[in-house]
């Protein structure tokens, strides 16, 4: 099987919600090959997002160009865009071409939405739709992998019999194709289509040769992996054999996120990470990845366990996303820097190993405990996704003294929020490595003093608050007439409060100014709730009864961010400042009308929290209005869509 949809939620060496990504993530090709190779193989590492916006970047240089076409299409498909992915497709496929690429990822479009609606009554015709598309595409062009296609879903269909001829047709091609010369690229797809083949027949043990057959040559390709495993569990499923002896043909990375003290500084009163145990820890993080077998890491990059474990990921060619609360060059100053040179020469390796990081707030911000709660956030969000996907555990990395006390922002707030959650956490001390004197004089302190000592400067700036923010506006309100002005605030303006009324919803402010209107709110799963609720209520409210323009719609955009709660002096009313409020604002005028869009931050910190019962789908690379640079944007959806 060569669709999928899983996806390394690594981002460019920018803001999570904003800022201008550097072009195609650092990725300078100078042909349409270049192209085409690159987002290949970043599908193939399972990062669709990466090959999104390269195939997009290569459609602007070269336009109609058939493969990155198909690319952009695959990538959608692969983030669970499938609408939008059967859309690019279906057009191809109207333009007459009937290649397997183009009819065979359009049949994966129809397949993918008979999964995700199999208890529904109109999982059949689904389902018949997909496996039409999957046999006219090997009909047409006798390629493998929509053959076995083909094959799985007739048997979805119950036509056990036509299933198993047509696996065995497939089996033998595919061993044929293996005694090919010129055929290197091809051997992963070749032996795990064997393998599917195999279990259709009904023959597992032949089925689990070829699949750990393929998983010895596929370097590390994750996202092939999952997609092959995802394929076996549904064929299993339906030929009613033993996943249980086919589950260990397929290994996944564990993704962990690290979180950790940073090296002593020469001010602290007590000692919790002194340099000299750093080799000690350094060991502790070695074996436990060992025993972890491959990873994907999250970390942010001070000095002390957050480098100790990308540098012990990178030695082990293991994988990691690096997250920075702010530009590398202001976090290095604070949090890399003051322990010494080595350590900022480590520091540059491992972004330079890595790549850039994704960076929380590419503008100043001061170095407070929100903006590295903030980061957090966005951290372990990410992290999640990319659990969520994989399917695979998230487990937390946590080098630490064990005080239950810390900052916002810190090892031990981080632990207690993801205790709060049932989460696992693996524990490293860094107590046992301290000496006996170190113990006794930190135990001393800490006995003393309950007040919290921080390695971070005072800056003497007003705290920041995270929050959650909502911009809506009213699509086509410059055209109201002046008698329709009434209406639009006794009917759309009332529901709007009405809804948040009706859903319990309350916003911390709210604010309105002609056709926009703004709220913001302390959980991005509410914000994220209500917003969809809106979009609804506009659907569904037959507007003409009341005077107003039947297509009255309205553009809802989403995003979070640390802001400062002051009181307006002018209308005295309590009110939220800062960079954040303003590229917020930037990301409404250019969300689709009746849509909800987000910024890459408010998916991550939606998906940190419990409750989110909504999902976000990667866009791409989306200019803003008012030029303020170039946003990774979502599209929020309701969970079931």
């Amino acid at each position: 099987m060569k669709d999928t949809s899983v996806s390394v939620h690594r981002g460019p060496s920018v803001d999570a919600s904003s800022g201008e990504p550097a072009q195609s993530y650092g990725f300078h090709g100078e042909s349409v090959e270049a192209f085409r190779s690159e987002a290949v193989r970043q599908l193939e590492l399972g990062e669709p997002l990466f090959a999104y916006d390269l195939a997009n970047e290569g459609l602007e240089r070269w336009p109609g160009d058939l493969r990155l076409r198909q690319l952009r299409g695959i990538a959608l498909s692969r983030s669970g865009a499938i609408d939008a992915a059967c859309a690019e497709f279906q057009t191809l496929a109207d333009e007459g071409h009937t290649d397997e690429e183009t009819l065979g990822n359009l049949a994966r479009t129809h397949k993918a939405n008979w999964l995700a609606n199999r208890d529904s009554p109109d999982a059949r015709s689904l389902l018949k739709q997909a496996y039409e598309g999957y046999r006219d595409a090997y009909q047409r062009t006798a390629g493998y992998w929509s053959g076995i296609n083909a094959a799985a879903l007739a048997l979805a269909s119950g036509n056990k019999q036509h299933a198993i001829a047509l696996a065995n047709e497939v089996l033998a091609e595919c061993i044929r194709l293996t005694t090919l010369p010129g055929r290197d690229s091809e051997r992963y797809w070749l032996r795990a289509t064997c393998g599917e083949a195999s279990l259709i027949a009904g023959r597992l043990e032949e089925a689990i040769q070829w699949y750990r057959s393929a998983a010895e040559v596929s370097e590390r390709r994750y996202a092939n992996i999952a997609s092959t495993r995802n394929q076996a569990k549904l064929i299993s499923e339906l030929a009613g054999a033993s996943w249980s002896e086919l589950e260990s043909c397929f290994v996944l990375p564990r993704v962990v996120i690290a979180t950790g003290h940073m090296i002593d500084s020469d001010h602290r009163e007590h000692s919790r990470f002194p340099p000299g145990i750093a080799e000690a820890v350094r060991g502790e993080i070695v074996r436990k990845v060992a025993g972890w077998g491959p990873v994907i890491g999250y970390a942010s990059a001070a000095c002390g366990a957050d480098l100790l474990f990308l540098e012990v990921l990178a030695e082990t060619e293991n994988d990691a996303v690096i997250v920075l609360p702010f530009s590398s060059e202001q976090f290095s100053a604070t949090s890399v820097n003051y322990a010494g040179p080595g350590w900022q020469q480590r520091f540059e390796s491992v972004v330079q190993h890595f790549g850039e990081p994704v960076v929380a707030t590419s503008w100043s911000t001061p170095a407070s405990g929100p903006a590295f709660d903030y980061a957090n956030r966005v951290m372990s969000g990410l992290a999640k996704l990319q659990a969520d996907l994989f399917e695979v555990p998230v487990t937390l990395l946590a080098v630490w003294d064990g005080e239950q006390e810390g900052e916002l922002g810190g090892t031990a707030e981080f632990v207690s929020r993801w205790k709060e959650q049932a989460l696992p956490v693996e524990h490293i001390n860094t107590r046992q490595f301290l000496s006996v004197t170190e113990q006794e004089h930190s135990h001393s302190i800490r006995f003393r003093s309950k007040t919290k000592v921080v390695n971070r400067p005072n800056i003497g700036h007003q705290p920041q608050e995270l929050i959650a923010m909502l911009f809506a506006d009213v699509q086509g309100f410059s055209q109201f007439t002046d008698a329709q002005m009434p209406a639009f605030v006794s009917e759309f303006l009332q529901r709007v409060a009405d809804l948040m009324e009706a859903t319990g919803v309350e916003p911390l402010t709210t604010n309105t100014w002609g056709d926009g209107f703004f709220a913001t709110f302390k959980q991005a799963s509410v914000v994220g709730r209500f917003a969809l609720q809106l979009a609804e209520m506009m659907r569904a409210t037959p507007w003409e009864q009341y005077g107003l323009p039947a297509d009255l719609n309205i553009r809802i955009a989403l995003h979070a961010g640390p802001v400062y709660a002051m009181r307006d002096p002018i209308t005295a009313r309590a009110s939220f400042w800062g960079a954040h409020v303003s590229r917020a604002a930037r990301i409404e005028p250019v969300t689709p009308p009746g849509q909800v869009y987000a910024s890459r931050a408010f998916a991550a910190l939606a998906r940190d929290e419990e409750d989110c019962d909504f999902r976000c789908q990667y866009v791409g690379r989306t200019p803003l209005a008012k030029g303020y640079g170039t946003f990774p944007l979502y599209h929020v959806a309701d969970a079931r869509a």
